[in-house]
């Protein structure tokens, strides 16, 4: 009688490929490791090893079982295929059960996760929260959070002794108590538990990028406000240096690591950024624009270059980020500097005098990057370049109306740059 594992494999698979699959695992399972051992995987007492031949065999098993379906490919990261195969092959009492074993467990765990992502470097007032499409940024306060958190987990634990379930729900609730108190996204995703933070990941960081552009913006610009989701910004409040003088006269230990201020958004700075026209791409954090010349893919761009400048860890780094951000906005490629520092200075003046300086200006802001990337000389204009890149967002979000495709930017910036042009000749 037909095995009813391996059957519903055939049908998920199509049976022709099923077969391939089948054969190319014998061919590997019985060939020799060789010198050079490229893989091993035991479990339990039991493994396996893979010379280099064989291992590239096996991956493009894996790979070609990972894009099968566009539900499994969706649902787990790539390297997770590799793991599960090979708990297969190792479990299974031959390969036909292992690969109807692999198939069936992919299967098997794609449900509907919820996550809730905190995001440090920044406070929510008390009742403020920010849009993000069908979700928001939200904190959730420690009874929320329990309510959220609790249930399932006693749920989950259901069936242990009441003092183990409570002593669990304690250890978590410790883990978690700073969720609590720090804005979150509650992220929903449909696959694997392993592909659940792969799956938001992206998402969460464009997130970030968009909150980071928001506190560069009303935040306090010599306060270290640095966001993101995993809290690696947030594993060191102080770092002491010894300063003296050479009589010992003084002696001083000034904290290099800065304020670790946290700016909080109130319900003025949601009206301001609504007013401004950042808050309306707030969206595509979760679902970026579609089309690569929008207007709005080239705004989330260039925000995600300013974020890079804010996070920057030197001088180089932020005004590499800042110009990138203007060029993001209007380079064109035969024409880069030319039409990126033009729109640069129309960005921050409008009349031609003012133009005309903040040309000047421009130039030697792009030349400065220029020397910085090429030639590794120390960064000037920093604070310069942070002014033109957010004032050039700024500048374009409130034209939206008018400027919609990289044509329409073009369009624009020539057209200052020869009115110009026809004032100075």
């Amino acid at each position: 009688m037909p095995d009813p594992d391996v059957e519903q494999a055939k049908l998920r698979l199509t049976r022709r490929r099923f077969q391939r699959l089948k054969n190319r695992l014998e061919a590997i399972e019985g060939s020799a490791v060789g010198k050079e051992t490229a893989y091993s995987f035991y479990h339990e007492g039991r493994g396996f090893a893979l010379g280099r031949e064989a291992y590239a065999q096996f991956r493009s098993v894996a790979d070609e079982v990972r894009v099968a379906r566009a539900e499994w490919t969706k649902a787990y990261p790539a390297s997770e295929f590799e793991t599960r195969l090979s708990k297969a092959l190792v479990g299974a009492p031959n390969v036909e059960a292992a690969l109807a074993w692999f198939v069936a467990a992919l299967d098997g765990e794609i449900a509907d996760y919820i996550a809730v992502v905190p995001f440090f470097g920044l406070h929510l007032a008390p009742g403020v929260s920010i849009p993000f499409g069908s979700s928001e940024l939200r904190t959730l306060g420690e009874n929320a959070l329990q309510e959220l958190i609790g249930g399932r987990l006693r749920m989950h634990l259901a069936g242990r002794p009441e003092h183990e379930i409570r002593a669990e729900i304690a250890r978590v609730s410790e883990l978690l108590k700073i969720i609590a108190n720090v804005p979150t996204i509650r992220f929903e995703q449909r696959c694997g538990q392993r592909g659940v933070v792969p799956a938001l990941a992206p998402c969460a960081d464009r997130v970030a990028e968009f909150l980071q552009f928001c506190v560069a913006l009303r935040g306090r610009r010599y306060e270290r406000n640095i966001v993101d989701f995993r809290g690696q910004y947030q594993g060191r409040f102080a770092t002491f240096i010894p300063v003296m003088t050479a009589e010992y006269d003084v002696f001083d230990l000034p904290n290099v690591r800065g304020s670790v201020a946290t700016h909080t958004f109130d319900a003025g700075d949601l009206s301001e950024l609504a007013r401004l026209g950042i808050l309306r791409l707030a969206p595509f954090a979760l679902q970026p624009p579609k089309r690569r010349d929008s207007i709005d893919a080239m705004l989330w761009r260039s925000i995600g270059m300013v974020a890079d400048g804010e996070r920057s860890v030197n001088p180089r780094q932020a005004l590499t980020a800042y110009v990138s951000a203007c060029e993001a906005l209007f380079s064109k490629q035969d024409e880069a500097q030319r039409i990126t520092c033009a729109g640069m200075a129309a960005s921050v003046a409008t009349d031609l005098d003012a133009v005309s300086h903040a040309l000047s200006l421009a130039k030697e802001v792009y030349q400065a990057r220029s020397d910085t990337v090429h030639l590794g000389m120390d960064a000037a204009y920093v604070v310069q370049a942070r002014n033109f890149a957010l004032a050039s967002v700024l500048n374009i979000a409130g034209r939206t109306s008018m400027i919609r495709t990289r044509s329409d930017v073009r369009a624009w910036v020539l057209g200052n740059l020869s009115r110009l042009e026809r004032r100075e000749h």
